[in-house]
């Protein structure tokens, strides 16, 4: 803000870098005890998008072009909690652990959906079939991550292309719920493993 209160525009300067380091202690993000940890950026690309979601319910005329960050987040935030909870999976199960590396995210959820359902012990649930629609739907409106990311794809087509509208609102509210089915399984294999690795470990003692 200038002296009348009014925003003013920044333009590149001398003093300008990435690195810099100002004088308000709160604005300093707090990275290097998190490097290599997945929990910053999945729950951050989730915070990102309810942010988002809470700024268009507060500035509807904004929400054509919050939509494409909004949507991005999102589906990053799914796509890393997939690949999260995949090698976890395994080694929960005794597998071979993989780490995968694409962006089709119907694909990770169709190799984690069978060891869910293993680990659990029963068979496929109202909640895991639930999880497939929605994340099937997700994937036809952005099957590698370019749609909401690009106004056109690699081969040159739009991105989005055939979507007129999206409602922001019931987008919000069915990746909130895949969201939270994930992170619930996500709690309930770290306190396996857990108990798992005590046991490898105690057992070792003996041993």
């Amino acid at each position: 803000m200038d002296d009348d209160g009014d925003l003013e525009m920044v333009w590149p300067t001398g003093a300008h870098g990435l690195r810099g380091i100002g004088q308000v202690w709160q604005y300093m993000a707090c990275i290097g005890w998190q490097n290599g940890n997945p929990y910053g950026p999945i729950q951050g690309y989730r915070l990102a998008a309810e942010i988002i979601a809470s700024q268009i319910a507060e500035r509807h005329h904004e929400i054509d072009l919050l939509i494409f960050p909004f949507g991005m987040c999102w589906r990053h935030h799914i796509e890393l909690r997939l690949k999260d909870l995949l090698p976890a999976l395994q080694e929960l199960l005794g597998r071979p652990v993989a780490v995968e590396t694409g962006h089709n995210i119907a694909r990770l959820w169709d190799k984690i959906k069978p060891l869910i359902i293993e680990a659990h012990g029963e068979s496929e649930s109202a909640n895991v079939r639930n999880v497939s629609r929605i994340i099937g739907q997700l994937t036809q409106l952005d099957k590698d991550g370019q749609e909401f990311r690009y106004n056109r794809r690699r081969d040159g087509r739009p991105t989005l292309e055939g979507i007129e509208y999206i409602d922001v609102s019931k987008f919000h509210e069915a990746m909130a719920g895949v969201a939270n089915f994930l992170e619930g399984v996500d709690t309930a294999i770290d306190v396996a493993l857990n108990h798992k690795r005590d046991m490898a470990e105690h057992y070792s003692y003996l041993y």
